[in-house]
């Protein structure tokens, strides 16, 4: 981020700068993926070792709320 920044400070292109933009927000969506796969597999992990139909659902909404943040 803080090369985008000295890019817009150097005023450079905006088309450099947009693609510039576009690779970091890329980026952080693959990120994004990445922690929400990893905490998928430990909530699923513990669904299958928990018995308690309440405990489920509340698993059950969480990762239906963490989906509900990510852009489509």
């Amino acid at each position: 981020m803080r090369g985008i920044e000295r890019m817009v400070d150097q005023s450079r292109p905006c088309p450099e700068i947009l693609i510039q933009l576009s690779a970091a927000r890329g980026a952080l969506d693959e990120v994004e993926r990445l922690v929400l796969r990893q905490h998928l597999r430990g909530c699923l992990l513990m669904l299958t070792r928990t018995t308690g139909s309440a405990e489920r659902e509340c698993w059950i909404e969480e990762i239906l709320a963490m989906l509900g943040t990510m852009p489509p």
